[in-house]
């Protein structure tokens, strides 16, 4: 039995001494927008805006990375109807799990979950459709990408997002042929370029 525990503990010792956690602070910003629409809606026209997102994370094993997430749409909310009233803003809280290649050169996919609301999605000529807005309510992000170690301690990468915002809303169109109902509990997906900067200070 001695020699039996000995032997476990030769061999996971190399994981063991990899295991020390580091902790991560990243930043990325990019550029996103909504890849669909409620049935009623004319058109696909809906903008490209502004993405910016933070995270902060405890690698493990260098291999898993446990991390929470703020990714915010910092577009405008747009209007409810009109020539140039296109907009995208939202904003979401996340609990977010990453799971990476080792190196200095790292694959990665994550996969995140929590709270969020949609603030405002239009379109840019609006005159048959109108904002939708969105509750407080479940919010979704998956991310693949790729990062490499430039120096001891900072990272660069570039990755794509693909979020979903729920229980949007709007209110009744006009629409071309007459007037089309109002439309509620909507999951608003989009989908956004993104380069990011990790800062991992024990590295």
């Amino acid at each position: 039995m001695m020699v039996a525990l000995a032997l476990c503990a030769a061999v996971l010792q190399p994981a063991l001494a990899d295991a020390q956690p580091r902790l991560e602070l990243e930043v990325a910003s990019g550029a996103g927008k909504a890849v669909s629409q409620p049935a009623n809606a004319v058109s696909t026209s809906y903008p490209w805006a502004p993405i910016l997102t933070g995270r902060a994370g405890i690698d493990l094993w260098d291999a898993f990375t446990p991390s929470i997430r703020i990714f915010t749409v910092a577009g405008p909310a747009g209007l409810d109807y009109g020539t140039n009233a296109s907009g995208y803003r939202a904003i979401s809280g996340l609990l977010e799990l990453r799971i990476h290649s080792p190196g200095d050169t790292q694959i990665y996919a994550s996969a995140g979950a929590g709270v969020g609301r949609l603030i405002g999605l239009q379109q840019n000529q609006s005159y048959d459709t109108r904002m939708i807005t969105g509750k407080v309510g479940p919010a979704f992000l998956g991310l693949l990408g790729v990062r490499h170690l430039l120096w001891s301690k900072i990272a660069i990468g570039g990755e794509i997002a693909a979020s979903v915002w729920t229980r949007g809303e709007h209110a009744g169109n006009r629409g071309a042929y007459g007037p089309l109902p109002p439309e509620s509990g909507l999951a608003i997906p989009g989908i956004s370029l993104l380069v990011s900067v990790t800062f991992i200070p024990a590295r």
